[in-house]
């Protein structure tokens, strides 16, 4: 039996995103035991920010990762997801923080950005949803000046029997 690649394109993906928006946040920590808040600390850890920094933050979603990002002089949350972005920027908002961070409305595989204007990119729980990964990390590596620092935070299958088949 031929397996059947999942549809990722934009359209659909973007719209997949938007309908579970409300439930997102709860869904990402739920699918990772609340260790994801972990992950995006250390993630941004590794980056050793200066407050000097701009970064983008790719398939931004809620924020998190851009809040989280908040000691760079600049960050720039892209996602394509418009009910993502409603919800993150509330977020920025509460935290006061909109001067510091903006979110955009783009596609990861066509990010607008100049070339060589971030010193940083992550993404986080999204590179695998995007339908041409190849192009997204071209992307990030166009955007990022030399020297740049990235960081990708993913889910994997889990190998352990019975919670790769929960999973």
């Amino acid at each position: 039996m031929a397996s059947v690649s999942p549809d990722k394109t934009p359209d659909r993906i973007a719209g997949m995103f938007d309908a579970i928006a409300p439930r997102y946040d709860v869904l990402n920590h739920l699918l990772s035991a609340g260790i994801d808040r972990r992950w995006r600390k250390r993630a941004i850890a590794s980056l050793g920010l200066t407050g000097r920094e701009t970064l983008i933050d790719v398939c931004t979603g809620t924020a998190d990762v851009a809040l989280e990002a908040s000691g760079a002089a600049r960050v720039i949350g892209v996602d394509f997801a418009g009910a993502m972005l409603t919800r993150g920027l509330r977020k920025v908002q509460a935290g006061g923080l909109a001067k510091r961070i903006a979110l955009v409305r783009g596609d990861a595989m066509r990010l607008p950005a100049r070339d060589q204007t971030a010193d940083a990119a992550t993404v986080a729980f999204g590179i695998r949803n995007v339908q041409n990964p190849e192009i997204a990390c071209a992307e990030m590596a166009r955007v990022l000046r030399r020297g740049g620092r990235l960081a990708i935070l993913e889910f994997g299958v889990p190998g352990i029997p019975g919670v790769s088949a929960l999973y």
